[in-house]
């Protein structure tokens, strides 16, 4: 697979050290790319602002996929055209980027995620006197507050859903383990017995995946 990286900074050498790497990178391009970059990939002098000329690229290269490092094509909508245009890419559309690219649309964003009651812990933790409830009372709370606010309700709720998918494990720890008692067999640590079950399901519903499925979810 042909692929191009966009961005000329450190975070874009990185991510070229490892995409070479990899067996199934044929050719590696970075676009500007640094003197890093030129070391190990091909550097590459287009615009990537510039949306018609990058799927020219794209088109004539025969790239399978482009990584997007910085954030201003991000915000600018880049990923979007080259997605639209059938080009998978690696990076938020235009509208997810904003939350790295807006200060305020990030606040604003995670104000309407987050309930009330967790604003007023965390202002009460940061000693400032608690708003009332309102829109213009919210868009005023210092950052300080909003974001682990926002970060605590988010752990909370993914919290509440790991518990609840652990019930079912519990269960069946505690009927094994009652049953081994009642036939005075030798014992396992009770969390112990499940252990196989949970592993298997882990693996099978490609946790990892779930997980982050699951935070994301929770803000939408």
């Amino acid at each position: 697979m042909n692929i191009l990286v966009l961005g000329s900074g450190g975070r874009e050498h990185a991510i070229a050290w490892a995409l070479q790497k990899s067996p199934k990178t044929d050719v590696l391009y970075v676009a500007p790319g640094n003197g890093g970059t030129a070391e190990i990939a091909e550097n590459v002098d287009l615009d990537i602002a510039d949306s018609e000329a990058l799927l020219s690229f794209v088109a004539e290269r025969k790239i399978g996929l482009v990584v997007i490092g910085p954030e201003a094509p991000l915000v600018d909508g880049v990923a979007d055209v080259l997605r639209a245009a059938g080009v998978p890419v690696f990076g938020p559309n235009a509208d997810g980027a904003q939350l790295e690219g807006s200060k305020a649309y990030s606040k604003e964003f995670m104000m309407a995620n987050t309930q009330w009651r967790t604003v007023e812990m965390y202002c009460d933790l940061a000693h400032i006197d608690v708003p009332e409830e309102g829109e213009q009372a919210v868009r005023e709370l210092p950052l300080r507050v909003i974001v682990p606010a926002f970060m605590t309700q988010e752990l909370q709720e993914a919290f509440y859903i790991g518990f609840l998918l652990y019930i079912p494990f519990l269960l069946i720890d505690v009927v094994v383990s009652s049953t081994l008692m009642s036939m005075g067999m030798i014992m396992l640590p009770p969390s112990m017995i499940s252990t196989p079950f949970k592993l298997l399901l882990f693996v099978s519903v490609n946790g990892w995946q779930v997980l982050f499925s699951t935070l994301v979810q929770s803000v939408n």
